[in-house]
């Protein structure tokens, strides 16, 4: 069951804000302040947890969505391999995803690149966020051809399990 609320004590209780709010705000949040040092740790303990499962959440959607796409696309559903990678072999091309809850960066190159070379003519695609920095899809622009993979945002895997069937991906 996930906790919602996590009651926490000020440095200053009853005493001024620290910071000007709304009125109508004053009773309900009361910005009195810092947290005390011992409810602190438990705020960041508890956040660092909620983000986590947000995080495996979110892998386990891609990872679904993924699969209804090949499903959709009449391919068969891609099997987790040990490290991670989901694998699906289609007239008989070896077709390896990473999947990473954010854009592509330069280490989702590092882990994917050696799923290409074995065996030979495997494809490697790794689906994330779009890229939306101008520079940052320039850098991956080029490492996808250096690499010789490919990255699929993460609203394209229906048209990605279609280029797969027909051999273009």
């Amino acid at each position: 069951m996930a906790l919602n609320r996590l009651r926490v004590r000020a440095l200053n209780p009853g005493g001024t804000p620290t910071r000007e709010a709304p009125r109508e705000f004053v009773n309900a949040v009361q910005p009195w302040g810092p947290l005390h040092p011992d409810d602190l740790a438990s705020v960041v303990l508890w956040v660092k947890a909620a983000h986590d499962r947000a995080l495996f959440r979110r892998r386990e959607y891609l990872r679904n969505t993924l699969n209804a796409a090949l499903e959709q696309a009449g391919l068969p559903r891609a099997t987790l391999d040990s490290s991670g990678f989901m694998v699906v072999t289609v007239s008989g091309v070896r077709h390896v995803f990473w999947i990473t809850t954010r854009a592509a960066e330069v280490r989702d190159f590092e882990i994917t690149h050696p799923r290409t070379l074995t065996p030979p003519g495997s494809k490697a695609v790794i689906v994330g966020l779009p890229t939306v920095e101008v520079d940052r899809q320039q850098r991956v622009v080029w490492l996808s051809g250096l690499c010789k993979l490919v990255c699929v945002d993460e609203d394209d895997l229906t048209e990605a399990a279609r280029r797969i069937k027909d051999g273009d991906l």
